[in-house]
């Protein structure tokens, strides 16, 4: 595993549209690990592999729940070939981040979007297994968060930054 460098607005890259992963093996294992470290490293809870400069439509999101007061991190989820299959029409206004969108000192620039409260997505595993994820906003902080992380991580994969939503 290795630190990778995370591409800033204005990247081009940063804008174009990830192609479709296609082989299912060892390397995207050990990119997906790096991507992870990467992540973890710059304290975010999601990262796009189109962020270190690599178009393909993989992505990892972990999004810290809180026990007793404490924020831990959770368990990452690796998606590969992600589409969202469901948006639900209730929307809810929360500030986000991110690690590509930086001010001059290297601090988050936050700004409140408007996202659909719940998603459904169906994804691949680094092992080629299919998923349907379904995230209801309504149960809870963590899946209000997660549905508003995967959406965002999303976003990137079709070339598009959150700013792009103001």
């Amino acid at each position: 595993m290795a630190l990778l460098t995370v591409l800033k607005d204005p990247d081009h890259r940063l804008r174009e549209i990830s192609a479709p992963v296609e082989k299912f093996d060892d390397e995207l294992r050990e990119f997906m690990a790096s991507l992870l470290e990467t992540m973890y490293h710059e304290q975010g809870m999601g990262i796009a592999a189109v962020q270190v400069g690599k178009l393909i439509r993989a992505l990892i999101v972990d999004v810290p729940v809180e026990e007793n007061g404490i924020k831990k991190q959770g368990a990452p989820i690796f998606l590969v070939n992600p589409v969202i299959t469901y948006r639900s029409k209730e929307v809810v206004t929360l500030d986000e981040g991110c690690l590509s969108v930086r001010e001059a000192d290297d601090s988050f620039t936050e700004a409140s979007v408007e996202r659909p409260k719940s998603v459904t997505i169906k994804y691949y595993d680094l092992n080629e297994k299919k998923h349907i994820l379904v995230v209801d906003g309504d149960n809870s902080n963590y899946d209000l968060w997660l549905a508003r992380c995967l959406q965002h991580e999303l976003d990137h994969l079709n070339g598009k930054l959150f700013i792009d939503l103001l």
